[in-house]
């Protein structure tokens, strides 16, 4: 696995980790103190309601008090945490025939270009959500222009607010370079066919079935969305390059995009990916949680992105079907010029409870990344 040390990025002038998808926000500082204590308010109202579990509301409480302090909190348990389950609700896809049609913008992130092209096209989506996790409601969705999407318009690092507006603003990069540890991978191939969910390099079965995400919090930051979708692209390209050292089980990342829904109020935004069939397995989370019946390729992948950044991010919060995964989490050690990550980037405590409860496997060995607590 020994390299030259040059990474595709290098060659290409490509940074390793990529500037944030759009603007980081201006407000003056009292702004921001007020909007933090409102989150504190809503968080509350959420864990009173039954939204999100106690586990849950004392973690992200912990990260906005420390938002609002400028403290960090610590915690010198290294025992790996209990997951509170998903809610899944048994409930096949609808007949969309009785669903009424709507019109929606569609936004995809191109994460060489850092840019958003936008489209019109037409969806019909569930009333009723099929699943509900911590955060968001999940529900069933069909794309009726999913072959006939209308022309395409660039825009630069959008931002949109209700009004349906864009704010602009020039990304920014940050040079890094490759551990030589994993040596000199080809250059990524954005084109590469997708895989099916047993982890076989086929192209998915044909189906018009998607999965809208809409956040459980009223109060969400539009920019989440936007960020939500850009980890997803970002781990998407950490997996192929993952997969160009030929592991015994190829992975990949749920293509994933985002809609705006332009005839409902306020034009919410929820974050689709297509549906993926098959039992639904989290193989670890963003605070060092790892599956009682742990694999070895999704927590030696994690492992791989923290070596493959030069210790500067790592991909967590694996799950999906089978090796095709989705909803990433992504940590960075330069928190505060990647606020774009969203507040599930924990940053360094988040990169330090993994390697906590992390345990090298065979798949590590096979990588010759460096041993952290060997089985």
């Amino acid at each position: 696995m020994s390299g030259s040390g040059t990474s595709a990025a290098a060659t290409t002038g490509e940074p390793l980790i990529p500037a944030p998808p759009g603007p980081h926000l201006t407000a003056n500082k009292t702004t921001e103190q007020t909007e933090k204590w409102t989150k504190l308010n809503a968080l509350q109202q959420l864990y009173n309601e039954g939204f999100i579990t106690q586990v849950e509301y004392r973690d992200r409480k912990s990260q906005i008090i420390d938002a609002i302090t400028g403290t960090t909190t610590t915690t010198k348990s290294k025992a790996r945490p209990v997951l509170p389950p998903v809610e899944v609700v048994s409930k096949p896809p609808p007949d969309f025939s009785d669903i009424k049609e709507e019109t929606a913008l569609k936004h995809n992130f191109d994460p060489v270009t850092r840019l958003w092209s936008t489209s019109t096209v037409k969806v019909k989506i569930d009333s009723t959500p099929f699943a509900v996790g911590g955060l968001r409601k999940c529900y069933y969705l069909k794309d009726l222009s999913s072959h006939a999407e209308g022309s395409q318009t660039i825009i630069e690092q959008p931002r949109r607010g209700k009004d349906g507006n864009s704010k602009n603003n020039k990304s920014k990069g940050e040079k890094n370079k490759d551990k030589g540890d994993v040596g000199n991978p080809a250059p990524i191939m954005l084109s590469e066919p997708p895989m099916t969910p047993d982890g076989g390099d086929g192209s998915a079965s044909v189906s018009d079935v998607y999965v809208a995400k809409i956040s459980i919090d009223p109060f969400e930051d539009r920019d989440v969305y936007f960020a939500d979708v850009a980890m997803q692209i970002y781990s998407k390209l950490f997996a192929q390059k993952f997969n160009v050292y030929h592991p015994p089980k190829r992975i990949d990342f749920v293509k994933a995009w985002l809609l705006e829904l332009v005839e409902r109020k306020d034009r919410p935004l929820c974050g689709v990916e297509r549906y993926i069939d098959g039992p639904y397995r989290k193989h670890n989370n963003n605070f060092g949680y790892v599956s009682e019946d742990e694999r070895n390729t999704p927590q030696a992948f994690s492992h791989f992105t923290y070596e493959a950044s030069d210790h500067q991010m790592l991909v967590c919060d694996i799950q999906g079907v089978g090796d095709l995964y989705t909803d990433p989490q992504i940590h960075t050690v330069n928190m505060d010029d990647t606020r774009w990550l969203g507040k599930g980037d924990l940053g360094p405590r988040g990169i330090h409870k993994f390697l906590a409860t992390h345990q090298c496997n065979a798949i590590c060995r096979y990588l010759r990344l460096p041993s952290i607590n060997a089985k």
